[in-house]
């Protein structure tokens, strides 16, 4: 008996359309989610600023640096949030500032990781934004990597030629949105270690 072929029932030209459509993303999505992202750098390196002694502590407290280059790597990562967070607004239709966006947060998930593999656990992780400070955590490396991985998705590049009332307005209903989200999770997070250790305290 002849192997029976199956043929797929949406002509090619069917399939095309709805994968191009499928890997395609509309623009006002993705400058509010780059808005989003620009809040929370933003908010981050206002944090370090106004509590700079204590980020200092916190930057030190990983003991992954020489106590000598603290205050070196300390301006260096505030000066790169402002710097990132700039970049994905002014320069939207480039993929580097996308690309270094998801590199400090994957650079912080991997310090607080490791901070966490050695035994670190007690201090402030040094990453505040829309929240208060927090205590490493693996959920503040999952918080990252989530980071990391939209931003990824933001890496291409926009068009705005076609941009009308209704686009500009979705993008700023998103980046607050996602910037609210994001603070909300924070927050959740924060109470949740605050209830285990009281509950570890008991």
């Amino acid at each position: 008996m002849l192997s029976k072929i199956w043929v797929h029932p949406l002509p090619l030209s069917i399939r095309g359309k709805i994968m191009s459509a499928l890997l395609s993303f509309d623009p006002a999505l993705s400058l509010g989610l780059r808005g989003a992202v620009v809040l929370i750098l933003m908010a981050a390196a206002s944090h370090k600023l106004h509590n700079w002694q204590g980020f200092k502590a916190a930057v030190a407290g990983y003991e992954i640096l020489p106590s000598a280059l603290i205050p070196s790597a300390a301006i260096f990562m505030v000066v790169s949030e402002i710097v990132i967070a700039g970049g994905l607004i002014l320069f939207p239709l480039t993929i580097v500032p996308a690309l270094l966006a998801a590199g400090i947060f994957v650079l912080y998930g991997a310090a607080m990781a490791l901070a966490l593999v050695r035994g670190k656990q007690s201090f402030d992780c040094g990453c505040g934004g829309l929240s208060k400070s927090q205590d490493v955590s693996w959920s503040l490396v999952t918080r990252n990597g989530v980071i990391a991985a939209v931003v990824l998705f933001l890496a291409t590049p926009m068009a705005f030629s076609h941009f009308v009332w209704v686009d500009w307005g979705t993008a700023l209903f998103v980046a607050a949105f996602g910037a609210l989200l994001f603070a909300a999770a924070d927050t959740l997070l924060d109470n949740r270690m605050q209830i285990k250790a009281a509950e570890a305290g008991r």
